[in-house]
């Protein structure tokens, strides 16, 4: 019998990045955060871009960990002109990962201006900043660069009153596939990865919602999602990492225009 093969994150098990410049946006902290730590563990120079203070703390964090450079930008990826004055201090990107997202309930029974503004501001960010943030990225992308959009397993189904998260995450994975068209002239591959769910704040706070919405506890709702996966409890943001870097290596150089669920079997069908 041959044994089973198991992955222990904390191994360098890609050679791949080492002086690689790797931007990833939306990385102060869950997912995004994650993603950056496993491409400086791995030799990357590493840019981390967000809009608010908290990417200067993440950067502080990162240095300790490599002797590599992690470069923070702070901006507004639905600005435009905030992502072309940051991008302009990045001479070359060889992955660009765009991760930058918000997540709110957004029930179409709730006419508050504040769900109004909930809609509008995750249309801006995910769906206007994600593609924004790739435009100003690609003449910065060589020929066989990888670009990979983190979507997530709703942008391929749904649940209630997250009607504009949900929305943008189908979207993401339509520009995806568009881009992996676009550019496979010039060998860049453009994937996503689609999470289930994640112990990251925005999706505790998503699920202490729906717990209320459903009349349960949090801890009650979490141990049903978790039951709904193959195996395992619901994943921390580094166990979801390792499927960014399996997909930025040349182990998948064959792979672009594809939708990765990292769910621990969540959404099989």
């Amino acid at each position: 019998m041959v044994a089973p093969f198991f992955i222990n994150r904390d191994n360098r098990m890609f050679n791949d990045f080492q002086n690689k410049h790797v931007v990833v946006t939306g990385a102060s902290s869950g997912i995004g955060f994650a993603v950056a730590e496993a491409f400086v563990n791995h030799g990357a120079i590493v840019y981390i871009v967000a809009k608010n203070d908290d990417i200067f703390i993440a950067e502080k964090k990162l240095q300790k960990l490599s002797n590599k450079k992690v470069t923070a930008l702070k901006c507004d990826i639905s600005c435009n002109e905030s992502l072309k004055n940051e991008f302009s201090k990045i001479d070359t990107i060889d992955v660009f990962i765009a991760n930058a997202g918000v997540e709110f309930p957004t029930p179409i029974n709730d006419n508050s201006n504040e769900n109004m503004e909930n809609f509008q501001n995750i249309i801006n960010t995910n769906v206007t900043g994600t593609y924004l943030s790739i435009k100003n990225a690609i003449d910065k992308i060589p020929d066989r660069g990888c670009i990979l959009i983190t979507s997530s397993i709703w942008g391929k189904t749904a649940v209630p009153e997250f009607s504009a998260y949900i929305s943008s995450k189908h979207a993401n994975l339509g520009l995806m596939k568009v881009l992996a068209k676009e550019l496979g002239t010039r060998e860049i591959r453009v994937n996503a990865v689609c999470p289930g769910w994640v112990k990251t704040a925005p999706a505790m706070h998503s699920l202490k919602k729906m717990a209320l919405h459903q009349n349960t506890s949090q801890e009650t709702l979490l141990n049903e999602l978790a039951s709904e996966q193959c195996f395992g409890e619901v994943q921390e943001p580094n166990d979801v990492a390792l499927c960014y870097l399996m997909l930025a290596s040349s182990y998948a150089i064959n792979i672009t225009g594809q939708a990765v669920n990292a769910d621990r079997g969540a959404l099989v069908v």
